[in-house]
């Protein structure tokens, strides 16, 4: 059966621009320094959100990156909310978004990322941990989420409409994937519960069963070993066996907005 991908986005720009001192080298930078003077043009110092926006965009940048941990101490609200019908990429770099165990950040609108609009953004390379939801994009936003460790959500690792879910880990969280509206590619994932009494489940949503899962590993501990009917468009590990087929109809990329095949 035929594989679909998403293509890759554009590169990032890297001449010079005309743009605040705290951006360099193509990107703007995100740090709990920034946070009390406003991160670049468009993000509210005002908030406790680091925000990108359409005037975040425009001014010519849209590639950003976390230089240090990012930590909520407000709690029932976003960390970064980005709000735009434009590309954009946030490479962590290797780093967390994290809410501190004192501050009340597993209920309400807590997220790690909040993303609404019609943008497409990609968020890659690091962890967020102890939020509602590590990643809640609304239904017309499309979100590509690769090398990801969300862990500690007391509801979704990631809510998304559509998009790409890409070789990222989901630990400890009530549940791992929640499909939307839309269907989505779920690709070499892994969801692994180690709680005394687990509860995670791996897939939810309405379009599971319209979405395609390859290469995923859900292991043992979870409290559902299974797929939730997504269609396996290549080997899945369920426990110790091989998932089930969800079906055997092709996967269509035109509903999740995928356009390479």
């Amino acid at each position: 059966m035929r594989r679909f991908h998403l293509s890759l986005l554009p590169g990032l720009l890297l001449g010079l621009v005309s743009a605040p001192a705290f951006a360099t080298g193509g990107f703007y930078e995100i740090n709990d320094a920034c946070k009390a003077i406003g991160c670049f043009p468009g993000d509210n110092p005002a908030t406790p959100t680091i925000e990108i926006t359409n005037e975040t965009v425009n001014s010519g940048i849209a590639s950003f990156r976390l230089s240090g941990s990012l930590t909520n101490t407000v709690g029932n609200t976003a960390s970064i909310l980005v709000e735009t019908n434009q590309e954009v990429s946030i490479d962590l770099q290797g780093h967390q978004i994290l809410c501190t165990l004192e501050t009340p950040c597993q209920s309400g609108n807590s997220a790690g990322v909040q993303i609404n609009g019609f943008g497409k953004v990609r968020i890659h390379n690091g962890s967020i941990s102890n939020f509602r939801d590590g990643i809640r994009a609304d239904n017309n936003s499309f979100l590509i989420a690769e090398h990801l460790t969300i862990s500690g959500a007391t509801d979704d690792g990631i809510q998304m409409g559509r998009g790409v879910v890409r070789n990222s880990q989901f630990v400890n969280t009530r549940y791992g994937i929640f499909a939307t509206t839309r269907s989505i590619l779920i690709e070499g994932n892994s969801f692994h519960d180690t709680r005394p009494t687990p509860t995670q489940q791996p897939l939810i949503g309405a379009q599971i069963a319209n979405s395609g899962c390859s290469g995923n590993v859900i292991a043992a501990g979870n409290s559902i070993l299974n797929l939730s009917n997504c269609i396996e468009l290549g080997p899945n590990l369920c426990g110790s066996q091989r998932c089930g087929f969800g079906g055997l109809q092709a996967f269509d990329p035109s509903v999740s907005g995928s356009n390479d095949k």
